[in-house]
C-alpha cells in the first residue's frame, strides 16, 4: 500500500490544505487583520501563501495532475477573495497587485511540484489516461 493511500496520511495532507485555506479566507475578510498581516507587502504575503496553497492542493487532491486545473482553481479563489474585499469588507480593498502576486505563487508552486514529480514519473501537466496497465497511455512518464 502506498503511503498516500493510508487514511491517516491522507487526512493529514487534506487537512494541511483546507485549514490554511480557511485561515486565508478569515484573514482576507477581516476588516483590520492586525499590524503584522497589514504590514506585509504582496510579495511577502501573497506569493508565499499561494505557493503553499498550490503545493498543498496538489498533494491533497491533484497529485497526478492536471496542474492547469490547480492554477485555475486557486486563481479563481484569489479573484473571489479580492472581489469580496473590494465589495464587502470595510477597510479593505481588492487589489490587482495582490492578484499578480497570487499568480506568481501559483506558478512557482506548480513549477516546483512538477520539478519534484518528474523524477518520480508523475505526469502533472495533463490528465493521466484512465486506461489500465502500465503502457504508454497510463499517465506514467518514462
Amino acid at each position: 500500500m502506498s503511503v498516500w493511500a493510508k487514511p491517516a496520511v491522507r487526512a493529514i495532507v487534506v487537512t494541511a490544505f483546507w485549514i490554511p485555506l480557511g485561515v486565508c479566507v478569515v484573514v482576507a475578510c477581516t476588516p483590520t487583520p492586525g499590524r503584522v498581516v497589514a504590514g506585509l507587502s504582496g510579495v511577502v504575503a501573497h506569493a508565499p501563501a499561494f505557493f503553499y496553497l498550490t503545493v498543498a492542493l496538489i498533494l491533497a487532491h491533484f497529485r497526478k495532475g492536471p496542474l492547469v486545473a490547480v492554477a485555475i482553481w486557486l486563481f479563481a479563489f484569489g479573484v473571489v477573495l479580492e472581489v469580496t474585499q473590494l465589495l464587502f469588507v470595510t477597510g479593505r480593498s481588492g487589489d490587482l497587485e495582490d492578484l499578480a502576486f497570487n499568480a506568481v505563487g501559483i506558478v512557482l508552486g506548480c513549477l516546483a511540484y512538477a520539478w519534484l514529480a518528474r523524477p518520480l514519473g508523475i505526469t502533472v501537466w495533463s490528465t493521466p489516461s484512465v486506461a489500465a496497465g502500465d503502457g504508454p497511455d497510463s499517465g506514467v512518464v518514462a
